[in-house]
């Protein structure tokens, strides 16, 4: 039975540092890729990020590539997903894998100790000598891998959390997933289509929220019909606290853009102020609002959208704002008055 010192599990900019210093270490080690490398990263291509390249790279992996005179972006670069992804993280891989098995493709299926059930020797010397047993699906088959320990890099972006109480689905919420997007979509690009010309109920108040929110005002603009609804569990004035003297300019520019959405700079924006709901509430599979996000995203965390035709939803009751008029500041960006308790957005379409 071959031991490896260290699996590791992902391929991200976590999981290629962790294996970048197993390298350096000399440890003997194995990453275990579900996707392909920097899959997660890939998909939020066209983000571009508000911190800085040094803050996104590891002294480990930084070592590597320099070492092996890769040209690396500057410090204070500014860099897309994509950049991220092609610039760094594929040259890091490709560095690695000269001494560490990168497994694409390989998914992980259950960690325990070898020969030991979860309730055996506890504490004891003797379950703690046993190897991790890792079972792993790959190409259509069961393999076992074998190592001392385990970094679990595998990170939260393709685990979202839901919308119910207590990070519970909301009713419906199930049914209705094909109609959510749980991670930052691009109403700009590849996705214009979907929200083009629709209504799209908007949930969050973090950064990656904000970034959605900026990106769909800017689609009203140029396509009539585009309407969408902010809502944040977050009693505010404004959906993001901006940060004082905040470090990340980035950010701060950011925190502006998206909250002079909410206030009303943007057209079609269709907000409701705590305590009043939409009249057809009843109607939708799922809908809430939320903050207290349990997964980071690109920006600081991720959001769900959900969209449907302009003409399928009543009025908000209580909001201003349509197609033909522009929002009125509301005292915070609200949309439910049942005040569901709940974790992450997502939204349902409605039935009728």
């Amino acid at each position: 039975m071959r031991v490896a010192d260290l699996a590791i599990i992902g391929a991200g900019p976590t999981g290629l540092e962790a294996a970048a210093g197993a390298a350096r270490a000399g440890l003997s080690a194995v990453v275990l890729e579900a996707g392909a490398v920097a899959q997660h990263v890939h998909t939020w291509r066209w983000v571009r990020l508000f911190s800085p390249f040094e803050l996104n790279a590891g002294p480990a992996g930084l070592g590597l590539l320099r070492g092996r005179g890769v040209r690396l972006p500057a410090p204070e670069a500014i860099l897309t997903g994509e950049e991220l992804r092609t610039r760094y993280l594929l040259p890091l891989a490709a560095a690695v894998r000269s001494s560490i098995e990168i497994r694409e493709g390989a998914r992980v299926r259950d960690v325990a100790r070898a020969d030991r059930l979860k309730g055996e020797a506890l504490g004891s010397v003797a379950r703690a000598d046993r190897p991790f047993r890792l079972l792993v699906e790959e190409n259509g088959a069961e393999t076992e891998v074998f190592a001392r320990a385990v970094f679990d890099c595998s990170g939260t972006w393709g685990q979202p959390g839901w919308a119910g109480p207590g990070g519970a689905p909301a009713r419906g919420e199930r049914a209705a997933r094909r109609a959510i997007e749980y991670h930052l979509p691009d109403p700009l690009g590849a996705q214009r289509d979907r929200y083009a010309g629709r209504r799209t109920l908007l949930l969050g108040a973090g950064h990656s929220a904000a970034t959605t929110a900026v990106a769909l005002a800017a689609l009203a603009r140029v396509i009539p019909g585009t309407r969408f609804t902010w809502a944040s569990r977050r009693v505010s004035d404004v959906p993001l606290r901006p940060i004082d003297e905040d470090p990340l300019p980035e950010r701060a520019e950011l925190t502006r853009r998206a909250n002079a959405v909410a206030v009303g700079a943007a057209p079609r924006l269709r907000v409701a102020p705590r305590g009043q709901a939409p009249r057809r509430q009843a109607n939708l599979r799922a809908g809430s609002s939320t903050s207290n996000w349990r997964s980071p995203g690109p920006c600081g965390t991720t959001t769900s959208t959900a969209s449907w035709p302009a003409s399928a939803m009543s009025p908000t009751t209580g909001c201003t704002g349509n197609s033909r008029s522009t929002p009125a500041t509301p005292p915070s960006v609200r949309w439910a008055s049942r005040r569901p308790s709940v974790r992450r957005g997502a939204t349902g379409r409605p039935t009728a």
